[in-house]
Formats: structure tokens, C-alpha cells, sequence
């Protein structure tokens, strides 16, 4: 028997050596997410985190994180990998489309062996081109949940087909379920940072403006307020004169063809709408509204 046994042992030590390798990476991926919910970080940072640790969990030719945007659109957070280059990373994704949409649906990890051979998978002409670009066939998609909200969806994929365990869609779940906490504490840290920083800039405005009564300079300073709060956008100040007409008096740099010296009656544009409204009126598309 003595051979036979040497040969067992000889057989399982890899399995062995493979197993404490495994659990090793899942320790440190686990790790390195659970030091992202400590807070501090922003969601591009701990997004990189996450995606730094599904490489490290899967080997995976793309590895990505996305959170679901106000219009349920997904925008992507982190991508990793040598595919991460043909991506888009700006641009939004179908929430319907792919694994990822499938995730969602149904609400649970969702994988396949090969991406375009499932047929209960969707894609439009462009995700399908991207697909065979790339040469992608397996692939993985877990949801983001953040209590009893699907905040987002992470997805691993690869150049091979595979299969996944039911130990390896458990350990996802759990990883996800973490790294949904983590970026969910990055949201609300850049919120508050964001109105940290409101705070400060209107405070900012009020002292600069303490004593100041020519228009010209308090408008001036109004708009470079304006640009601390929102610092992509233009601005301008109309004064409303006696007839109703609304002027500019000043404005932004860069701003002279969104805002001509040309004088506004209160029936045109969202500046008129706010002086008849009475109220902060907004809109996410002023030439569709």
C-alpha cells in the first residue's frame, strides 16, 4: 500500500496547496473591501478598490463596478483588465442588456458559460459587436444591494468558457453585499462634503458681499459664488428692470454665447419662468423643456 498512498498524497497536496490559495485571495479581496467602508473615500477610490479586488478573486479579463444612475442607467464606476480600454467608461449602460441586466432582474448572481450563446440574454447591435471584439464568453454579474435597494452591479468576464460554483455565486454575493456598504458610505461622504462645501462658499459670499452696494461688483461676485457651488456650469445675473425686461450685467467667463447682452421679456427661457414663478425653478434639458 505504500505507493498507493504516496500517490494519494501526492494527488492531494495541489488540491490542498489550490484550496489554501483560494481562501487566501478571498481573505485579502474581503479585507481590502471591508478597509473601504471605514469611510473618507470617494466612489471612483473605493470603486477602484473593488474592481482591484474581483482581480484578485477571479483572474478575470474584465472586471467592473457600476452604481445605478437617477435616470436607471448604469454608470460605470471602475473597470480593470485588458478589455477595460475598448470600454466606454463614460458612457452609461442598458440596465436591460447582458448579464448585468439579467442580475438585476432577477435579482441574484447570474452567470454563463458563454455570453452570446444564452438565449435568455439580450444585447443591442453595439454590446453584441463590443462581445465578439473582445472575444468575451463567460461571465458573472452580482447585484449591489444596500439594505433593501439594488444600488448598483458588479460583473466579472472572461476570454474562456467556465462555469461558476454555488460556493464561488455565494462568495460574490457576500463580496458584493460588502462592497454596496462601502460605496454607499463613499456616497453619502462626498454628499456631505459636497454641502460642506456649499456651506462654506455661500458663507464666503455673504462676507464678500457684507458691505459691498455698487450692483456691478455684488453681481460679479454673485456669479464667482455661483461657479464655487457648481464649478462645470455658467452663470449670469439678470436684473429685472421696471418693465419687466430681464438684462445681464454680469456673467461668467467663457459664458458671452449662452448669456448675449440681449434683453429677456419673463415668457422666455427658464430665467422667466423663475421671475413669474417666484420660486428656484430648474431643468435637465432647457431646449426640450
Amino acid at each position: 500500500l505504500g505507493p498507493l498512498v504516496q500517490a494519494a498524497v501526492a494527488v492531494r497536496n495541489p488540491t490542498l496547496y489550490e484550496d489554501a490559495e483560494r481562501r487566501r485571495r478571498e481573505a485579502e479581496a474581503l479585507a481590502q473591501v471591508a478597509g473601504a467602508m471605514s469611510g473618507g473615500l470617494s466612489i471612483a477610490e473605493v470603486g477602484a478598490k473593488v474592481a482591484d479586488s474581483l482581480v484578485r478573486l477571479f483572474d478575470s479579463s474584465l472586471p467592473g463596478v457600476g452604481l445605478i444612475r437617477a435616470d436607471g442607467r448604469i454608470g460605470i464606476v471602475a473597470m480593470r483588465g485588458p478589455w477595460g480600454q475598448e470600454f466606454d467608461t463614460d458612457a452609461p449602460i442598458d440596465p436591460r442588456l447582458g448579464v448585468v441586466g439579467a442580475a438585476l432582474r432577477e435579482g441574484r448572481p447570474y452567470w454563463t458559460t458563454d455570453t452570446l450563446a444564452d438565449p435568455r440574454l439580450t444585447f443591442d447591435d453595439d454590446r453584441r459587436d463590443l462581445i465578439l471584439r473582445v472575444g468575451q464568453k463567460a461571465a458573472l454579474a452580482t447585484p449591489l444591494r444596500y439594505g433593501n435597494r439594488t444600488i448598483g452591479v458588479l460583473a466579472v468576464t472572461f476570454s474562456h468558457r467556465r462555469e461558476f460554483s454555488d460556493q464561488e455565486c455565494a462568495l460574490t454575493q457576500a463580496f458584493a453585499d460588502q462592497a454596496a456598504v462601502a460605496l454607499e458610505n463613499a456616497r453619502l461622504y462626498e454628499e456631505a462634503e459636497r454641502k460642506r462645501g456649499h456651506a462654506e462658499a455661500l458663507a464666503s459670499a455673504a462676507r464678500a458681499l457684507a458691505g459691498v452696494h455698487d450692483v456691478a461688483t455684488v453681481s460679479e461676485q454673485i456669479v464667482d459664488s455661483v461657479l464655487e457651488i457648481f464649478p462645470d456650469c455658467f452663470a449670469a445675473v439678470r436684473e429685472l428692470g421696471a418693465d419687466g425686461t430681464l438684462t445681464v450685467i454680469a456673467a461668467s467667463p467663457g459664458a458671452a454665447d449662452l448669456f448675449p447682452p440681449v434683453v429677456l421679456t419673463p415668457d422666455l427661457g427658464l430665467a422667466g419662468r423663475a421671475v413669474r414663478q417666484g420660486r428656484v425653478c430648474w431643468s435637465d434639458d432647457v431646449l426640450a423643456d
